[in-house]
Order: C-alpha cells, then sequence, then structure tokens
C-alpha cells in the first residue's frame, strides 16, 4: 500500500496544473526571447570580446583571469562568464552564436529562480504571477535577447535577498550563503557592490549579532574565492590598476585625492 500511495502521490505531482502551468509560463518566455533570434541577435562590442576571450582559453590554451570590464572605473570583474561560455563555444565549433545556448539555460536559471523564491516567501500562486510577469515583460524580453555578463543577475539576485530575508529572520547561516552568491555576482556586473553595503545593514537589525559575524566570517572565503582569478591579474598589472582605482576615487568621490 506504501509504494501504491507513493507512486499516486508521484503522479499527481507530475500533474498538478499548477506545475504545468510553470512548464508553459517558462517555454513561452523562452519563445518570445529566442524565436528567429538570428533575426535579432544583438551581437555588439561585449559580444566580440566574449569570443574572442573564450577563443584564447580554447585556441590558445590560456588562463583567463580577467573578466568583463565595467563601465564605471573601468574595473574587471571575474573571469566566469566566459568559462561558463567555453563548452557552448566548444561544442559549436567556436561559432560566435554559441553564446545563445548559454542565454537560454540563463534565462531558465532566472525563471525557476524566481518562481522558488516567490513561492518559499509566499505562496505558489504568487511565485506563478511573479514568473509570468517577468516572462511576458517587454522590457525583460529584450534584454533577455542579449547574450552578455548580466544574464544571470536577476535569478542571482533573487537568491541573494532570500538568503538575507532568512538571515535576518534568524537563520544566520544564510548570511554565509549570501555571501557566496555575492562573490559570484562580482563576476557578473559592478551592481554587486550595493549588496557588500547591504550586508553591515542588515547586521543592525539582527538580534543575535555575534552568531550572525561568527556567519559572516565563515562566509568570507566563499566570498573571497570567486575573486582569486582578478585578485591575481591585478597584482599583475598593479601599475595600470592602481591609477584606475585612484582616477575612479577621484572622480565618483568628489576629487578626494591620497597623498
Amino acid at each position: 500500500k506504501s509504494r501504491v500511495g507513493s507512486l499516486k502521490s508521484r503522479i499527481n505531482l507530475l500533474f498538478n496544473w499548477k506545475i504545468l502551468l510553470l512548464v508553459i509560463i517558462i517555454l513561452l518566455g523562452l519563445y518570445l526571447r529566442f524565436y528567429r533570434i538570428e533575426t535579432s541577435l544583438k551581437f555588439g562590442w561585449d559580444q566580440a570580446r566574449d569570443s574572442w576571450k573564450v577563443r584564447d582559453i580554447l585556441v590558445k590554451h590560456q588562463l583567463v583571469l580577467n573578466g568583463p570590464r565595467t563601465g564605471i572605473g573601468h574595473f574587471h570583474l571575474g573571469p566566469l562568464y566566459y568559462y561558463l561560455l567555453t563548452p557552448f563555444y566548444f561544442m559549436t565549433n567556436l561559432d560566435p552564436t554559441a553564446a545563445n545556448y548559454f542565454n537560454m539555460l540563463a534565462n531558465m536559471f532566472n525563471f525557476i529562480a524566481i518562481y522558488l523564491v516567490t513561492k518559499k516567501l509566499f505562496s505558489q500562486n504568487l511565485g506563478l504571477f511573479a514568473v509570468a510577469l517577468y516572462a511576458s515583460n517587454n522590457f525583460m524580453i529584450n534584454y533577455g535577447k542579449i547574450p552578455w555578463n548580466i544574464s544571470l543577475v536577476p535569478g542571482v539576485s533573487f537568491i541573494i535577498f532570500y538568503c538575507l530575508h532568512n538571515a535576518m529572520s534568524g537563520d544566520h547561516r544564510f548570511f554565509a550563503a549570501a555571501l557566496f552568491w555575492i562573490g559570484m555576482f562580482f563576476n557578473l556586473h559592478f551592481s554587486a557592490v550595493v549588496f557588500i553595503l547591504i550586508i553591515p545593514l542588515t547586521l543592525i537589525f539582527v538580534k543575535d549579532k555575534k552568531s550572525a559575524v561568527t556567519w559572516c566570517i565563515k562566509g568570507l572565503p566563499l566570498f573571497l574565492v570567486w575573486s582569486v582569478p582578478v585578485i591575481i591579474y591585478n597584482f599583475q598589472s598593479y601599475q595600470h590598476e592602481y591609477f584606475r582605482y585612484k582616477e575612479f576615487l577621484e572622480i565618483y568621490f568628489l576629487k578626494f585625492h591620497f597623498r
């Protein structure tokens, strides 16, 4: 009887109309983004840069340590995005449209992350509504078509928010998880710096500050491991990167000068 009951529960889960609706929403979102993508593909400077970097990894067998350059301050992000693209370029014999295959998986990741986080924090119905809104929003559709380093940002942002919510709710282990995902975010976009500012602010509202700080310290290696390649790169090009940091501080911090 227990086996029969288990089988029935699995069948019910398989044919759960809400799960079926989620699948339909995801397929619709992918259709709106990737139908005839070859005619609407935006292949600009960013995509050309990514293709050359992946070529260096596959053809020249270079260990690429620096990622995409930021618009603010012209720093380099981590190189994670290039290595995520590498298997797709390998399978397509360096065809630049290979980035679309990774971008499709990135969009699926975003759909699922948005659904699961919203479901966990609120309800399954709101999870379906949130992912449907994201899937059908014209602005997100246009941006979702572009294969670039920020493709994973929506999903990762939702996960970080979920981690910080749980950490503030009392489960301080999620501070370590949040730092892990923030470290990954620094490989995707410079706006990750905002989360570094949010972490100390969340500690203000935590009752057991000692436990929270302890888990933040435990999470630091998980954060820093993502930055090891770009840290090595910065040491190798210290003189060049120093002037970029100095220029950034002078422009964005009211012409503050170091003596």
